[in-house]
């Protein structure tokens, strides 16, 4: 029984670390940032340039295009809730066209 009890230990200790390793190194692969570039010449022959920046964070504030689109698309889905009587299901999304000048 304590040899059972042993292995079993020993097995969920071993999958927990590799869990572990797995976690630790998906997260580094994420965080770290690479800055490649290649300067293309007049004969590069289809080489492609990359650069990857640091700065691509998302935004913390809205714009007022963003306020505006947010109430037209609210104001949408209450007029369709009152035409049809239907309520809005989680996933679905009615064609929209974002008009600024309103």
């Amino acid at each position: 029984m304590k040899q059972e009890c042993t292995r079993r230990a020993l097995t969920m200790a071993g999958i927990m670390a590799a869990g572990f390793v797995v976690a630790v190194s998906s997260a580094a692969a994420q965080t770290a940032t690479a800055t490649t570039t290649t300067t293309a010449n007049k004969d590069s022959g289809g080489v492609l340039t990359t650069s990857v920046t640091k700065n691509n964070k998302p935004r913390n504030t809205s714009t007022a295009d963003m306020v505006i689109e947010a109430i037209q698309r609210s104001q949408m889905r209450t007029e369709r809730l009152r035409t049809t009587g239907k309520l809005e299901q989680f996933g679905s999304e009615d064609p929209f066209t974002f008009n600024p000048a309103q």
